[in-house]
């Protein structure tokens, strides 16, 4: 028999063992969504402080591709020299001329194309090394050999020519003999990862392939190669792992109690770090887990029932956020737009365009095409209207995530549209993202690659290359014209006499001329040094030639270059007419026009001389 006394201490005893168990379940769940928050939270920190690294990447990866593409398109050129058998003396023109543009188009630590051709040093700047120099002791010229035709960059190396320290951009031509390279001081790439560091982002290190560091914020660490030699040990640390992974986070106690390191490879195997305090990069995390440890103590059992709920609504919310942040960047405006109500949503709060376009519209099909008509410029108004057409959309869309429309608005620029797929109702598209990118920069950065390619730099009309390529074009279409070839003459005591200055004041002044009296839809070029040539198109009779090179005539006799005093510039000038289907190649007209150059030049002063005269 039980007694009722016996019965109550023992239902004290359970009901004290399931509080228990209720306080450790509660706690274990507690413990269970912190932890999840923890990794959420740290998750996000590490994705920001990788999306800061890789912001610091571009800036140095900015910095170093300005100097490659030169390096590319001044291979491409000499190659093509090359290729046309150009002397040495040409490929020096050549490295001269294109320097001296570059210098003046390019504010950078930039010092000028050089390399060795047929075994010999040619120096676009001019400079002449002494008897001990030899380019195959050089780092530049051994680190193109082992890059065996890739781009690459070198270590830092105390320059002959500047005694400044210097890294070099360098390429080994596709005759594996041949090598062009750039020089660039690390000055610039100094001041840059200063900027970083000031911007709040953390401590910047550049270090080359050895583990040198080529730069950093903390200018004490030039210079230090942090894998060999007497250095810090949690700074050889830092480099061992750095170098035995391709990209990732590090934590280590360099330069902060508590520090964790981002990193990333770039050129020749370069690496960019970025060393960031924890205790700043975690501050959410501290944050977060004050407030919810407070709130957890004061609802209890509250807290358990709603947890949950508020936890997959913040993962949701981080994650979007996230994706609008990481876009904001990259879209001037983007909507939600819901086909089957033609309703739409601004995502990511106000948008650039929102600021300077209003249209009251509250159809989506509406907002689009009033913000087509009223921003888009008139030559692509028609592409974009077709674009818009929420009519042909889903049809456009089938098997498509996405579909993008560039053209020219009033307020930006350059842009690219874009229609992205979020869902489907069946097989119908119910709802997507209309964004907006700007991408004038991008425009603007590719014309001005373009223009640098195809431009004679020091004269602004079309350099060898471009010029020669349009002419094919136009003798395979079959238009007709006048090939013209010609040269100053006894430009070389020009030279000799008043200096290269001149010389060059001269090469412009032709231009200047041509440019003059040729048309736009004319293909003017320099081939190099003081030679020139034209197509004038549509001129295939002599009378009509004579009236154009006469007035050419007038216009150098006009020239007027006070350092030559009253020396007069005179021409000698070879012409050969392509007439419709007459079957003749570019080749064909070149050598025409130049052996009628040649039979000007017998005759002194200014001359123009018709093949088969």
């Amino acid at each position: 028999m039980i007694r009722t006394g016996d019965r109550g201490k023992g239902f004290g005893k359970r009901y004290i063992a399931f509080i228990i168990v209720a306080f450790l379940i509660f706690f274990m769940v507690i413990g269970f969504i912190f932890a999840s928050f923890y990794r959420n939270l740290r998750e996000n920190a590490i994705q920001i402080g990788t999306q800061t690294n890789k912001e610091s990447v571009l800036v140095v990866d900015n910095y170093l591709r300005e100097s490659i593409d030169i390096i590319s398109m001044a291979c491409e050129s000499v190659e093509h020299l090359l290729q046309n058998g150009a002397s040495k003396e040409k490929i020096e023109e050549y490295l001269v001329s294109t320097t001296q543009g570059y210098l003046h188009a390019l504010n950078s630590d930039f010092t000028g194309l050089y390399g060795v051709f047929g075994g010999e040093y040619i120096d676009g700047t001019g400079w002449i090394p002494d008897a001990s120099y030899f380019p195959e002791n050089r780092p530049w010229y051994k680190a193109a050999v082992e890059a065996d035709g890739d781009t690459v960059i070198t270590s830092p190396y105390v320059d002959r020519q500047t005694n400044k320290v210097m890294i070099t951009v360098t390429k080994l031509l596709s005759n594996r003999k041949d090598i062009i390279a750039l020089d660039l001081t690390i000055v610039e790439l100094g001041k840059l990862t200063r900027r970083i560091e000031d911007s709040g982002s953390g401590v910047c290190i550049v270090f080359d392939k050895n583990g040198l560091v080529v730069a950093s914020s903390r200018p004490d660490d030039v210079g230090t190669n942090f894998l060999q030699g007497n250095v810090d040990p949690a700074k050889k640390v830092l480099a061992g792992k750095v170098f035995q992974s391709a990209e990732g986070e590090i934590e280590t106690s360099v330069y902060y109690n508590n520090a964790i390191v981002f990193h990333k490879e770039i050129y020749s195997g370069w690496r960019v770090c970025l060393v960031m305090d924890q205790s700043i990069l975690f501050k959410e995390i501290i944050r977060s887990f004050t407030t919810y440890g407070l709130a957890a103590m004061v609802l209890l059992i509250l807290i358990i029932y709603m947890c949950q709920s508020i936890y997959s609504k913040m993962k949701t919310a981080q994650r979007l956020s996230a994706q609008l942040s990481a876009a904001a960047n990259i879209y001037v405006d983007m909507i939600l737009i819901d086909f089957e109500k033609d309703t739409y949503e601004e995502l990511g709060g106000e948008s650039q365009l929102q600021k300077n376009f209003e249209d009251g519209e509250k159809t989506a099909s509406g907002h689009l095409k009033s913000m087509g008509e009223r921003l888009v410029e008139e030559d692509y108004r028609k592409a974009y209207l077709g674009f818009i057409n929420f009519d042909t959309l889903e049809e456009r869309m089938r098997s498509m995530n996405t579909i993008t429309l560039e053209y020219v608005d009033k307020l930006t620029g350059w842009c690219r549209g874009r229609f992205i797929a979020v869902s489907y109702d069946g097989e119908r598209l119910s709802r997507a993202i209309w964004a907006i990118e700007n991408i004038d920069a991008e425009k603007q950065r590719t014309r001005r690659l373009q223009y640098l390619s195809e431009t004679d730099l020091m004269t602004g009309i079309r350099n060898r290359g471009s010029g020669e390529k349009m002419v094919r074009d136009l003798l395979n279409e079959n238009i007709t014209g006048m090939f013209c070839l010609m040269d100053a003459d006894k430009f070389k005591s020009v030279n000799d006499t008043y200096g290269h200055s001149v010389g060059d004041k001269v090469i412009i002044a032709i231009a200047d001329c041509l440019k003059e009296v040729f048309r736009d839809s004319d293909v003017v070029m320099r081939l190099g040094g003081d030679e020139y040539a034209v197509y004038a198109v549509g001129i295939t009779d002599r009378k009509d030639a004579e009236l154009v090179l006469d007035r050419l005539f007038t216009s150098i006799d006009n020239i007027d270059i006070p350092e030559l005093g009253t020396r007069k510039i005179t021409m000698s000038l070879g012409v050969a007419f392509y007439k419709r289907d007459c079957g003749l190649t570019f080749d064909d007209l070149y050598r025409r026009a130049d052996s009628s150059t040649y039979a000007s030049k017998k005759i002194e002063g200014n001359r123009y001389t018709f093949y088969g005269e």
